[in-house]
């Protein structure tokens, strides 16, 4: 069980996330990989900014910090996210949910994290998902931001 356990928390870890971009880019899927390394790159500043924010101390054994979002499940959840977001393959799909889950069990299983540190991670995770797809499609229906500002000049 605990080889189980450690293999889940490396998938879910900057470890496995890095090893399945290298992997992403390798199979041409370069555009996806360098989108999501930049999602994971805002997630790690935000994430830090939250735990500021909130300041919930995480459990003393664990040292000095704060718990409150997970950072690795928020990580994972914005990674992930974005693969389920992507791929069409409902197995696939299906696979990333439950790992989710898995993940999220994972954490609180060897007590890195309780359920509120995991639930507030998916919750902020989510919540910036649907942002960037909500930019997304306001860009592809307005156009660029630089085509946008273009056509405001040309109206002046």
């Amino acid at each position: 069980m605990d080889l189980l356990v450690g293999f889940i928390l490396k998938l879910g870890n900057s470890y496995g996330i890095v090893l399945i971009l290298v992997f992403g880019i390798l199979s041409h899927q370069r555009k996806h990989c360098e989108i999501a390394a930049g999602l994971m790159c805002f997630v790690i500043i935000f994430n830090t900014l939250l735990k500021e924010l909130f300041k919930i101390p995480q459990s003393s054994h664990l040292g000095e910090g704060y718990a409150f979002p997970s950072g690795h499940m928020h990580v994972a959840m914005v990674f992930y996210g974005y693969v389920f977001r992507v791929v069409k393959d409902g197995r696939i799909r299906l696979a990333i949910a439950v790992f989710l889950g898995t993940f999220g069990w994972a954490l609180v299983h060897c007590r890195y994290h309780d359920w509120f540190d995991v639930l507030g991670a998916i919750a902020f995770g989510l919540v910036e998902l649907v942002i960037y797809h909500s930019v997304l499609v306001f860009f592809s229906k307005h156009g660029s931001y630089q085509e946008t500002l273009k056509e405001r000049h040309q109206g002046v």
